[in-house]
């Protein structure tokens, strides 16, 4: 599914429309092929968008935001120029056809989005047959990896879906805080006193709000370079930077973080990085990931300095 964003407020550097086309669980557009281009140019009827590519690293090796190489190419005539040598992120323009631009330039952009793609991080639900204080039930939720069953406006039906009968269930009440012990039935929620054994509901997340501290950091050659990235879930997701699919070497890990660390920046080491937040919940492999676009600074900036 395709989602054109051209109001006053959606012109925006390259970088930019990356990070909002992840927060929609998408991508900025990337048209591969020629069909998609023709839809894309339909879509915007004639104006000039970001898409997503670019010759980030090395010039002239032009390349999509996933790290596949071109098979498939639109130029405009005499195109592209690198003009002074600062253009190093594309846009469609006007007839459809790619241009290379400044990456500091501000367009509208498409976002790239699955037609099933989630608007909140998804939980998955586990109910446990044992009982246990409103504390334990906490503590042997996070022994599985998982937290206790958080709910919500959002998700309340969702919870009370799974639950048997009039029994009640120990989980966390968000919209209500943690000043008293709350439990689920298929009734709603109500309060208990925290010292009652009941059964209860842990809760797997995937991967989610995924930070990076630097959208589009720009770098100067022979510096020492650090980016940190973040990501929300439980389990706590493993976070690991990638370049062109490749996992980056020089990185360090915590629970649910990753430092990205350059030194002595080379030419080599400018392009797009992934930073990526994955976990297991009932077994099964999720993942998210979110963009940084590293650069070096441009002809002006070099002069000025």
């Amino acid at each position: 599914m395709l989602r054109y964003y051209n109001d006053h407020d959606d012109w925006i550097v390259q970088s930019g429309a990356i990070a909002r086309c992840m927060q929609l669980n998408g991508e900025l557009v990337m048209p591969k092929y020629q069909s998609l281009n023709a839809a894309v140019a339909t879509l915007t009827r004639g104006d000039s968008i970001w898409i997503g590519m670019g010759d980030w690293g090395a010039e002239d090796s032009y390349e999509w935001l996933d790290g596949s190489r071109l098979e498939w190419a639109d130029w405009d005539s005499k195109q592209p120029d690198d003009a002074r040598g600062q253009e190093d992120c594309v846009m469609m323009v006007d007839n459809g056809y790619w241009n290379d631009d400044t990456c500091g330039d501000h367009f509208g952009y498409v976002c790239q989005i699955p037609i099933a793609a989630p608007v909140r991080a998804f939980s998955h639900y586990v109910v446990s047959s044992e009982v246990a204080t409103y504390s334990q039930a906490r503590q042997m939720c996070e022994q599985t990896g998982y937290r206790l069953a958080r709910s919500s406006f959002g998700n309340a039906d969702e919870i009370r879906g799974i639950v048997v009968g009039t029994q009640r269930y120990w989980v966390e009440d968000e919209d209500r805080g943690d000043d008293f012990c709350y439990t689920v039935s298929v009734d709603g929620t109500a309060t208990e006193k925290c010292d009652q054994r009941l059964s209860y509901v842990c809760e797997g997340v995937e991967p989610h709000d995924i930070h990076v501290a630097a959208d589009d950091p720009v770098v100067e050659e022979a510096s020492h370079f650090e980016i940190d990235c973040s990501a929300s879930g439980s389990p706590a997701p493993d976070v690991t930077w990638f370049l062109k699919g490749a996992e980056v070497p020089n990185q360090i890990k915590a629970s649910g973080q990753s430092t990205l660390v350059l030194n002595g920046v080379t030419k080599a080491d400018y392009g797009v990085y992934e930073c990526h937040g994955t976990n297991v919940v009932e077994g099964v492999t999720y993942s998210k990931k979110r963009y940084s676009v590293v650069q070096g600074p441009s002809e002006d900036e070099e002069n000025r300095e």
